[in-house]
């Protein structure tokens, strides 16, 4: 039962919305854990204990109506007219998770969990709002390897919509930065898809402002070869139009990037903002290193009218799959007039039986044989691009090749540019049963699917197939790989999905984890329990294979009004005990759907850690970026990198520091008095490694309540096995303080003898 306090003053009715049931299972439990040794074997379902609780609860239209909406809940209550209004808070300092079952691991990656998504459902003057216009509302779960403990911190949202009157209102598009995030080159970005990134503050999540990532005097020039083209007067009188009225920059970030590991680069690209309404795409890739310079761009026209929301990339080639749209007129004019949102002007355009699949090279080839990249590869299916796991080529000795794309695809037939994720603008609510369909139509839901392209050696395509993934018909989004494998041959994939054992809305929200081997075509699964879901899963990397490291999962427990950071062990995906822990987020701090996130490894932090590790000594890792502070038995020792690291990985498993890097340490003694027999430049170094070519240089200067020495040490050495603190005192305060601390330590065990 929800109880009434958790609504707004103004409470809404349940509209007579028709929701498809379907059979339910005959089990009354949800499997917890499927294992699919291969297509065609039996299920083999391991059920939770069953919970007369949970048994009880009704499974009927009204109960799944209020769990959907309560996907959807905003953060603040000042609205008049949300579709519900859940006091939920942003916190703006680490709140400490409780565990409420199993352990974090010991070797969990220091690191942090960036979650994307909106945060707020309603504009100022009281106007429901779709969910993709929900403004930004940016978690981070920052996991503390030492302490063992995860911080919690959440704000937003980034900005307000213009309101007004139904009739006349051009609302104008404001960028919400809600549905993806990335750090890179010591910036943490929030994207969206019409506009350019926000970057925010990493430690305490604060808004810094627009990043200019691709730089603003990008924009495609009103003369070139195309110039008088009937096409290019109409996006000459259009520009005025939405630039200004509708405030829209003259090139549109798309919201998904994808990251090279190989070559340690950040991939985006951008469209035309005319191109929304124009039967042509111009698209744009940029390719930054680690430090944001730009090492590449590529820019292409291609003659139709496309919508893209993901994409893909190769050594070779960047993938675009041709989403294909047109103008609706009728949809323009109610948009222009304010009558009806913008996205009215555009609908889905399934003249084509075949889906355009265009192979844009990624670096010029000079050589003149590369295909025509204007020409696309015609896969033999209609299908509606989603998302996108990854990409990538293998060649043979022959100099023929094979591009497999793995994805999640829809139908045209199902996806609705006006009502994703069931909202009607109209009503102002969300309709779940559109998010799901009849018995017997799954085939136009969201699933997973491998693309193959097959090339000769001058590049034109000899066959194209689509195929399901495994045989894994169900509805399926949000793909995910372990990141290292990005555009390399994979062999897992992770998705969300559907269990199927609700009677009502059997296909979303997901309720499951799916695990698939690309090599056997097995399938494992692990679920959570009713009137409960997840969202888009995170691979965490600690190995380095492909499945060793962790898997990163937000459950909402709807019924409850909770959510939960669950971490799983990838390789028991399908038994029983895959569950590692369950994360409890506070009730006030609850929060809605989120879209998709990132996972930041703190590299710096842990390999300074591992360096200077010692048993004896309890680490834990400072806020800030490249601050790792031991805590001795004489006092706080922080260790800050401030020069840039390039660390890369021998074969032998040793890592390599290729350039000099300064840390910077300070000594901040437990008691003023250690202070008085320290010697401004006398230091001593012990149990460094034997390989470290060290050179130092202490410098003494007055902290805030005592004095505080800071060291340099130019280091440049390969380990393979945890080294020995350093320990930064004088020579002579060193060998005073050790004997006090061990007459300290004598006189303690005597006392302890003495009490026994």
């Amino acid at each position: 039962m929800l109880s009434q306090h958790n609504f707004s003053h103004h409470p809404i009715k349940l509209p007579p919305v028709a929701l498809h049931r379907v059979p339910s299972l005959p089990s009354k439990t949800i499997p917890h854990a499927i294992s699919i040794t291969n297509p065609t074997s039996n299920n083999n379902h391991v059920s939770i204990p069953s919970n007369p609780t949970l048994d009880i609860q009704l499974d009927d239209s009204v109960a799944a109506f209020w769990d959907y909406q309560f996907l959807f809940v905003s953060q603040r209550t000042e609205t008049t007219k949300p579709i519900i209004c859940v006091t939920t808070l942003e916190t703006t300092k680490p709140i400490t998770l409780h565990v409420v079952e199993g352990a974090i691991p010991h070797d969990f990656p220091f690191g942090t969990y960036y979650l994307a998504g909106p945060g707020l459902f309603t504009d100022d003057h009281g106007s429901t709002v779709h969910p993709l216009d929900g403004h930004g509302y940016l978690r981070a779960f920052t996991f503390d390897g030492f302490t063992r403990e995860v911080k919690f911190m959440a704000r937003g949202p980034f900005s307000v919509l213009k309101g007004g009157h139904k009739v006349g209102n051009v609302k104008v598009m404001k960028n919400v930065a809600n549905t993806c995030v990335v750090r890179w080159g010591q910036r943490l970005l929030c994207l969206w898809e019409g506009g350019e990134p926000y970057e925010i503050q990493s430690e305490t999540l604060d808004t810094v402002g627009r990043f200019d990532m691709i730089d603003g005097c990008d924009s495609v020039p009103d003369s070139g070869k195309n110039s008088g083209d009937i096409w290019d007067v109409a996006a000459g009188l259009l520009k005025p139009i939405l630039y200004g009225v509708f405030k829209m920059p003259p090139k549109r970030l798309l919201s998904h990037y994808k990251v090279d590991a190989r070559m340690n680069r950040l991939i985006t690209t951008s469209c035309n903002a005319e191109d929304m309404l124009l039967p042509r795409s111009s698209f744009t890739f940029y390719e930054f290193d680690s430090s944001f310079k730009l090492m590449n761009k590529q820019e292409f026209n291609i003659p139709d009218h496309l919508m893209i929301h993901d994409w893909a990339f190769t050594d070779t080639h960047y993938i675009v799959f041709a989403n294909r749209i047109k103008l609706d007129v009728a949809g323009s004019m109610a948009a222009v007039c304010g009558m009806s949102p913008m996205i009215s002007a555009l609908s889905v355009n399934p003249s084509k039986t075949t889906t355009p699949i265009y192979l844009l090279p990624r670096f010029p080839d000079k050589s003149g044989k590369a295909r025509d990249w204007q020409v696309p590869v015609e896969a033999p299916s209609q299908f509606w691009m989603l998302h996108v796991a990854n990409a990538f080529a293998i060649k043979d000795v022959n100099g023929n090749s094979e591009i497999q794309i793995h994805a999640a695809t829809c139908s045209y037939q199902w996806f609705n540019l006006q009502k994703v994720f069931g909202y009607n603008w109209q009503s102002g609510k969300l309709d779940p049963s559109i998010m799901n369909v009849n018995e017997g139509e799954n085939e136009l839901l969201p699933r997973l699917v491998q693309v193959s392209i097959h090339l000769d050696g001058e590049g034109n395509c000899q066959k194209c197939c689509v195929e399901p993934f495994n045989q894994w018909k169900r509805s399926s989004d949000f793909p995910a790989i372990n990141p290292k494998f990005s555009g390399k041959k994979n062999k897992y994939i992770y998705a969300g999905t559907s269990s199927g054992s609700r009677q009502t809305l059997p296909h979303f929200p997901f309720d499951t984890v799916v695990k698939l081997n690309v090599l056997n075509q097995s399938v494992h699964t692990w679920s959570v329990g009713r009137r409960r879901f997840i969202g888009e899963p995170i691979f965490v990397p600690k190995g380095d294979e492909e499945d060793d490291g962790y898997l990163l999962v937000v459950e909402y427990a709807v019924s409850i009004q909770r959510c939960y950071l669950v971490i799983l062990d990838p390789k028991r995906i399908g038994e029983e005990d895959a569950l590692i822990a369950r994360l409890e987020v506070p009730k006030h701090l609850n929060f809605p759907l989120g879209f998709h996130g990132f996972w930041a490894t703190d590299k710096i932090d842990a390999r300074v850690a591992s360096v200077f590790k010692d048993k004896e000594w309890h680490w834990r890792p400072a806020r800030s970026e490249g601050m790792v502070s031991i805590q001795s038995k004489l006092g706080l020792i922080d260790l800050r990198v401030e020069d840039r690291a390039v660390w890369t990985a021998s074969n032998s498993g040793k890592f390599s520091c290729a350039a000099i890097w300064s840390i910077v340490v300070y000594f901040v003694p437990f008691r003023p008095e250690q202070t008085e027999n320290l010697v401004p430049g006398v230091s001593t170094e012990a149990d460094l490694p034997d390989s470290m070519e060290k050179s130092s240089t202490v410098i003494p200067f007055v902290g805030e309540s005592h004095r505080i020495w800071r060291q340099i040490l130019p280091m440049s050495f390969e380990r393979e096995e945890p080294e020995r603190v350093t320990r930064m005192y004088g020579e002579e305060a060193s060998k005073s303080s050790r004997e006090r601390v061990a007459a300290e330590e004598r006189e303690r065990e005597k006392n302890k003898e003495e009490n026994k």
